[in-house]
């Protein structure tokens, strides 16, 4: 009888100690121990994105932002949205709020890449205060982990591009979407829809996302609501674009011809999450790890809390992947932001495992190992970390200015005009290579080679050539020739 009445305290302690439920008063030390935790591996990726930002801020922009720049956001608000030029994909809202924001300089690379920059702290910032406020710190930590320390997705979502914009709009919808499904009213409906708008006026490929996500709810939640959203998002959608919708006609039937078809097998799905997301080594670990968490998430207890939500994020990925097969030719970094809805997924996933009844302890404990883990690999990055623009028309400039003197002619043999942007105009340029010009002084050669058999042949240039180099991402190096007789800035680096 002792032993009976003993028994049954201990297990009545024991559940009291490992029953868990998120934001219960009975675990307040686990919920802090987390919280500390969760915070121990988002201090940790912090350095590593400062260093992103700071490099970014100087460094050259290049083809692709350049582009934008020269054919959109410069030539002010009206231009952006009327104008869709086959082979500059024209991210219209990111443009078009590049395009009303005061600048100097339309091509410094901090004053291009502003927004972008202001939507990747959002990104982080309402992913972190979201979760924190519903005391899912460990959701957090993880979250930031996954996604802050990616160099090529930061790479990628910090450029002057719309891929920051489309990414926090898939952020916005996902959180939409887990507060939808905890009894979240009209406004998470609202936000998904001006998401979904907002996110495909930035990258119109994440119309195959965002519009199967309302989609997915509507068949998940059978929330009648839905159908009148999604029809008032497609109809904002074509309405936004319709002064664009002859020239994207024109484009699309010419694109695969130009520009090859990138998502023709499932190579291309495994490079997307191998390069955004996964550091997987091979496709097939990809795939095995990816239909890991299919088969989790549809064995996944359909009361949980949280289960539509990545069953919704997962139907609308598959979507846009298929869309994606079956168009086959966006390029891989227009998909970028699905990584948002898979890591949300993953997360979610883990957390409703991991919260189960007996989580109290293992929760922390858990935490405590993604500490090490993940902690470790942010600050090991961030002490590696080194930066190159992938094409450094900046650098190429900087170092003429240095070497040569103002009204030095200047001749490129690929693309000068991402030379001219940061260039003054003291530097003119010539159309052809000059042997007379160059031999004189007079002439500097700029070789911007997009493959090495590209590159300009220097058996052409006299004796007693200098060769400069400007190292960047794209065929390792810009060279720049000059005569070393000619005149350069007084204290210059040679």
């Amino acid at each position: 009888m002792l032993l009976s009445t003993m028994a049954n305290w201990l297990a009545a302690r024991g559940d009291r100690v490992w029953s868990y439920t998120p934001g219960s008063r009975a675990t307040t030390t686990f919920t802090v121990l987390e919280a500390l935790l969760a915070a121990v591996v988002v201090i940790s990726c912090l350095p590593l994105f400062w260093q992103f930002m700071t490099a970014m801020s100087h460094a050259s922009l290049w083809q692709d932002e350049l582009a934008t720049v020269m054919l959109f956001s410069s030539k002010g608000a009206w231009t952006t949205v009327t104008t869709y030029t086959s082979g500059s994909n024209n991210h219209i809202f990111f443009n078009l709020v590049n395009a009303l924001t005061p600048k100097a300089d339309p091509y410094d690379p901090f004053a291009a890449r502003i927004w972008s920059f202001v939507a990747v702290v959002a990104l982080f910032g309402l992913t972190a205060i979201y979760f924190a406020r519903r005391k899912l710190y460990l959701e957090v930590g993880v979250l930031w982990a996954l996604l802050s320390t990616n160099y090529h997705l930061l790479d990628l979502l910090l450029q002057a591009r719309g891929y920051g914009f489309a990414a926090l709009a898939a952020t916005v919808s996902c959180i939409a979407v887990v507060a939808y499904t905890r009894g979240a009213g009209f406004g998470a409906m609202l936000a998904i829809g001006l998401a979904t708008l907002l996110g495909t006026y930035s990258v119109p490929t994440y119309a195959a996302f965002g519009l199967p996500l309302i989609a997915a709810l509507l068949v998940f939640s059978r929330d009648l609501r839905w159908i009148p959203v999604g029809i008032a998002t497609t109809l904002a959608i074509v309405g936004v674009y319709l002064p664009v919708a002859e020239q994207m006609a024109a484009t699309s039937t010419s694109w695969a011809g130009k520009w090859g078809t990138p998502y023709a097998s499932l190579d291309a799905v495994a490079a997307t999450f191998k390069a955004y997301l996964f550091p997987f080594q091979s496709n097939g670990g990809f795939f095995a790890a990816a239909s890991a968490l299919l088969v989790c998430a549809m064995a996944l207890p359909t009361q949980a809390t949280g289960v539509t939500a990545v069953r919704v994020f997962i139907s609308s990925s598959l979507a846009l992947l298929a869309a994606c097969l079956w168009l086959q030719t966006p390029t891989v970094r227009t998909t970028s932001f699905i990584v948002i809805p898979v890591a949300f997924a993953c997360v979610l996933s883990g957390s409703i495992v991991l919260r189960a009844r007996w989580g109290g302890l293992l929760v922390p404990l858990v935490g405590i190992f993604l500490v090490v883990l993940l902690s470790g690999r942010a600050i090991e990055l961030a002490k590696g970390f080194q930066y190159l623009p992938y094409d450094n028309w900046k650098g190429a400039a900087e170092l003429i200015q240095a070497q040569a003197k103002p009204g030095t002619a200047i001749w490129v043999n690929q693309r000068a005009p991402n030379l001219r942007a940061y260039l003054p105009p003291e530097y003119p340029f010539v159309a052809k290579f000059d042997a007379a010009l160059f031999a004189s002084g007079n002439l500097v050669v700029v070789d911007f080679a997009l493959q090495e058999s590209d590159r300009f042949d220097p058996a052409k240039l006299p004796a007693g050539v200098e060769t400069l180099e400007v190292k960047q991402r794209r065929n390792d190096r810009i060279l720049v020739y000059r005569m070393p007789q000619a005149d350069s800035v007084e204290g210059a680096p040679r």
